[in-house]
């Protein structure tokens, strides 16, 4: 909920149009279409949002939808992901695209997603996609890599671990090291492999999984999903898998990445006027200098000698907030949703 109040919960970053007239859904599905045929593809998304995605994807086969009741973050729906992969084609490899980052070079995006599959495909083992940092980020995981590379020019590495959204100082010294990459969270594998890493490192996930798979194609398949549901904690399958795993190999990119993962991602992906201004929507300013302003196509916002602001404007909430704050706007709405009367707006 970091782009509240464009996102909520019926509607999360993923579906909005952020960085273009598409959603990023809809781009990540364009991505996925270029590497591999239509019936290759699957969409995991949350029952709430099934109506919303239908919508965007109203040329994607809807039986290639795969919904959860609920969501239990990334582990969850990775493993559900590979034992629907599974029923179909025994040790495939997946490649695991989450629907909310923005990659603005797809043709180095493809080579990068086809040398990972190689590496999986060639490995009993893990691949995921590391970024070289740009600046010290607190809110992205980081992977620290063994020092030499095992082929392709350089690009493929071991990983010795991850970190998960380190201190400013920690972020600073990592950036200044060669041996530190942004984790993407796109991730490549068999099959066999993750299925396998799950069982090991999350045995009731795995057990629920199994649970799944027995009753896939059968009358009970959304029956038995929501009650496995019901019975595991979210946990993300970096926490609950890649941080565990032994063997787990890194390819470094530079596909041009961002997860937009706050308002002030928006400077990567639009270009400031002169006074260092992002705005869009409906927007008139005097004097504003270095803000990022998004208004609705209905109501003007108008700023007068004001900096470094986010201000984003809804039909029934409006967020201001000093641009070096962004990343607290997830702690504004944990606040939020913690008194009642402001429920209707998450």
């Amino acid at each position: 909920m970091r782009f509240w109040p464009k996102s909520r919960a019926r509607s999360p970053k993923q579906l909005l149009s952020i960085a273009g007239r598409r959603s990023m859904l809809q781009a990540t599905l364009a991505r996925a279409r270029s590497l591999t045929s239509e019936d290759r593809i699957l969409v995991i998304a949350e029952r709430v949002h099934l109506s919303e995605v239908a919508r965007q994807l109203s040329d994607f086969p809807r039986a290639k939808v795969i919904q959860e009741p609920f969501g239990r973050s990334t582990a969850a729906a990775c493993g559900l992901g590979a034992i629907f992969v599974e029923r179909h084609e025994k040790d495939a490899v997946i490649v695991v695209l989450p629907a909310d980052h923005i990659i603005s070079d797809y043709r180095r995006f493809s080579s990068c997603i086809r040398l990972c599959s190689k590496v999986a495909k060639e490995n009993e083992a893990l691949v995921t996609i590391g970024i070289k940092p740009t600046y010290p980020a607190t809110g992205y995981g980081y992977i620290k890599l063994k020092l030499r590379a095992q082929g392709a020019e350089g690009k493929i590495f071991k990983v010795e671990r991850f970190i998960e959204k380190p201190s400013r100082r920690a972020a600073e010294r990592f950036l200044k090291s060669a041996n530190y990459l942004w984790n993407s969270g796109i991730f490549v594998w068999r099959t066999k492999v993750i299925l396998d890493e799950i069982q090991k490192h999350l045995p009731r996930l795995s057990k629920g999984l199994k649970r799944i798979k027995e009753a896939l194609g059968t009358c009970s398949q959304e029956e038995v999903i929501e009650k496995v549901y019901q019975g595991i904690s979210p946990v993300s399958i970096d926490y609950g898998v890649m941080e565990k795993a032994r063997d787990i190999f890194c390819v470094k990119a530079n596909f041009g990445w961002d997860d937009c993962g706050s308002w002030a991602s928006l400077e990567q992906l639009h270009r400031p006027d002169k006074d260092g201004n992002i705005f869009l929507g409906n927007v008139e300013s005097i004097d504003t200098k270095g803000s990022i302003i998004f208004g609705s196509k209905d109501k003007l916002v108008a700023t007068v000698g004001v900096k470094d602001l986010i201000v984003v404007n809804t039909d029934d909430a409006t967020l201001v907030c000093h641009k070096e704050r962004a990343e607290d706007v997830k702690r504004l709405v944990e606040n939020l949703g913690k008194k009642g009367r402001y429920k209707r707006y998450l």
